[in-house]
């Protein structure tokens, strides 16, 4: 059973929220292909998934390559280890929570080239 203690007015809770919601659209603002997206590719990915090696036949070298598992679901999917598709990177950890939000943030903000 839990005690809900309310402490102030509603108005406090209502600043903390928009304070939130404030710092969610920069964060999510920050989340780009070439700042975010190619770092983790090539410290996760591209070892395996590259041009000249392109396990699965997907190639995360380059932008159309991401982009392409991106928008059919895999990449999300492989990376947060979802059922019924292969988790990646593989032989290896699951990748940080926060790594996969930003992948997940890059994507439902449309995969750009930015």
């Amino acid at each position: 059973f839990f005690v809900f203690v309310m402490i102030g007015d509603n108005r406090d809770l209502h600043r903390v929220d928009r304070r939130q919601r404030q710092m969610w659209k920069e964060t999510a603002s920050n989340v780009t292909y070439s700042g975010v997206i190619v770092p983790l590719m090539q410290n996760q990915c591209i070892g395996c998934h590259n041009t000249g090696n392109p396990r699965g036949g997907v190639n995360l070298e380059t932008y159309a390559g991401v982009q392409s598992v991106a928008l059919d679901g895999r990449l999300f999917g492989s990376v947060n280890w979802d059922t019924g598709i292969s988790a990646m990177p593989k032989n290896s950890n699951k990748m940080a929570d926060c790594e996969i939000a930003q992948i997940r943030i890059w994507i439902q903000n449309g995969s750009q080239n930015n």
